[in-house]
């Protein structure tokens, strides 16, 4: 009787314990923990907005479409990217470590290296 008494207590306190957790799942998709929004390249040549596993890059200078593409939170510090170039019309990808919130070192499949900071929303 008293086994059954100890498990109900441990599973009621498992239970409530469980209802206190109200923070919403990330999902690696949507690049949870703060990915959604705009980053500037560090050269200020262009602006990749991002949103919901998909991003668009626009030149700083003219507004022009540069690439478009999607991205994947593959860790808690790392980001794929996937895009095509809408000028050279290829494919191309990039593996992004986020040592901060507000920035990813990427290297691109050719071995270039970018970095790309996060712009603060305007309040």
């Amino acid at each position: 009787m008293k086994y059954i008494q100890k498990t109900l207590i441990l599973v009621g306190l498992t239970v409530l314990l469980s209802a206190c957790n109200k923070a919403d799942p990330i999902d690696p998709l949507a690049g949870g923990g703060g990915l959604s929004g705009d980053w500037v390249s560090s050269d200020n040549v262009f602006t990749a907005s991002f949103n919901n596993g998909t991003f668009l890059a626009l030149a700083n200078d003219t507004g022009g479409k540069i690439s478009e593409g999607n991205y994947v939170v593959t860790s808690a510090a790392q980001i794929r990217l996937d895009w095509r170039g809408v000028v050279s019309g290829t494919n191309n990808a990039a593996i992004c470590n986020r040592p901060d919130a507000s920035t990813l070192i990427c290297t691109d499949t050719g071995s270039k290296t970018f970095t790309l900071i996060k712009k603060s929303p305007i309040t």
